[in-house]
C-alpha cells in the first residue's frame, strides 16, 4: 500500500515535497522495523540461505527508501 502511494505521489502532476517526505519517512520506519524483526525473529529459519537472503533484501529495500528520503529532503 505504501509503495502504491509513493508511486502515485511521485507520478502526479505536481508532486508535493512535504507529502512525499512524510510517506517516504513512514515507509522507512516500517521497513526498518521489518529488518529488526527479521534479526530478532527470523523467517525462513529452516534454510540458512533463505533466512539471510531475506535479511539482505530487507536491508536493501530499507536502504533504497532511506536514500530516496534523503534526496527528497535534501533537494532545495
Amino acid at each position: 500500500l505504501f509503495g502504491a502511494v509513493n508511486v502515485l505521489l511521485v507520478a502526479g502532476r505536481k508532486p508535493d515535497r512535504h507529502a512525499i517526505s512524510v510517506v517516504l519517512g513512514a515507509t522507512c520506519v516500517l521497513w526498518a522495523a521489518r529488518v529488526m524483526l527479521q534479526v530478532a525473529y527470523p523467517q525462513g529459519s529452516m534454510s540458512f540461505a533463505l533466512q539471510y537472503g531475506m535479511l539482505a533484501v530487507f536491508v536493501g529495500v530499507t536502504t533504497c527508501y532511506a536514500a530516496a528520503l534523503f534526496l527528497v529532503v535534501r533537494r532545495n
